[in-house]
């Protein structure tokens, strides 16, 4: 193959010699019977420095494909290293800090679901094990899930507190799967410490399934605002709730529980919408921390100057 055996004569001059002594103008890099050819009649020292010069140049050209094929191998190697790595660094990773990992997953987790607590317990068998051994991640308990995932959620959980979302959907629930899901739950309610969709008819049954009482309740989400006044909440501190026609919402400055709270999340689409009193609802909060209000379609009351 042209020039690899000038890069080898090359390559066994720097090992031997060193770097000057193998980079001189003198330098001779092919054997003897080639250096002999000149078919140019050239005289020295023309013919010696244009035979070094085409010798440097043969090496410049294999050292250019070297590089494009190592270039190729070094990318192939790479792709197949870094799962390798990956799974790698898993293995030596400690199991205390893959819960930490599992638990912030969980945490960042957008849906109401335990979807990600489902697919990392499902991963490895050292996986599950990690996941089973921390109650945060099967804490969430949704009426969407199959009764028989939340009955195993339930023990898995054990004493952590729940995040609850009793959204129905109502194209695969019925009165028997709520009735169903609210003796599940119901009893827990000590440990509830959120609960999404609280509304309407799943109210009274909310209550009757297991109490007014939730001492560890922290936020309430798509709610009726009766639950404010029917239900017993010293924790709770955020609540998010989107008016609506089925469901009208009024932040009064008497609403119970409205000192305590720090975070609210607000969304109003009634055609006229009192103001003014929003206003001094929000003023009477005063450990308010967070606020995030969106009028959607609203208009102020007609008489304004009767708030004044």
């Amino acid at each position: 193959m042209d020039g690899v055996d000038e890069l080898l004569t090359l390559l066994s001059l720097l090992k031997s010699d060193g770097w000057n002594a193998a980079f001189t103008e003198d330098a001779v890099y092919r054997s003897h019977g080639l250096r002999c050819r000149n078919p140019h009649s050239y005289a020295e020292p023309l013919l010696s420095l244009r035979q070094s010069l085409e010798e440097s140049k043969s090496c410049i050209k294999v050292l250019d494909r070297i590089r494009h094929h190592l270039g190729k191998r070094i990318r192939s190697l790479r792709r197949h290293c870094t799962p390798l790595l990956l799974e790698d660094g898993v293995r030596r990773m400690p199991d205390e800090l893959s819960a930490h990992i599992f638990e912030m997953g969980h945490a960042s987790e957008e849906s109401e679901t335990s979807q990600f607590s489902l697919t990392v317990s499902h991963v490895s068998h050292r996986f599950r094990q990690v996941a089973l051994r921390k109650p945060v991640l099967w804490s969430r308990l949704s009426i969407a899930d199959p009764l028989d995932q939340i009955e195993t959620f339930i023990p898995r959980s054990g004493l952590a507190g729940l995040e609850v979302d009793v959204t129905p959907c109502w194209y695969n629930v019925n009165e028997s799967r709520l009735a169903a899901f609210f003796e599940a739950v119901g009893h827990l309610a000590r440990r509830w410490l959120s609960i999404t969709g609280a509304e309407g008819v799943l109210v009274p049954m909310i209550a009757s399934a297991g109490s007014s009482e939730f001492p560890n309740l922290l936020h309430l989400a798509h709610f009726d605002c009766e639950i404010m006044t029917l239900w017993k909440m010293p924790l709770l501190t955020s609540i998010q709730k989107y008016d609506g026609v089925l469901t009208p919402f009024k932040l009064t400055p008497e609403m119970p529980h409205l000192s305590q709270l720090t975070s609210i999340e607000l969304c109003f689409t009634e055609e006229f919408l009192d103001v003014f009193g929003l206003l001094e609802a929000i003023r009477a909060i005063k450990s308010m921390r967070d606020l995030s209000l969106e009028l959607d379609g609203c208009r102020g009351q007609s008489d304004p100057t009767s708030r004044r």
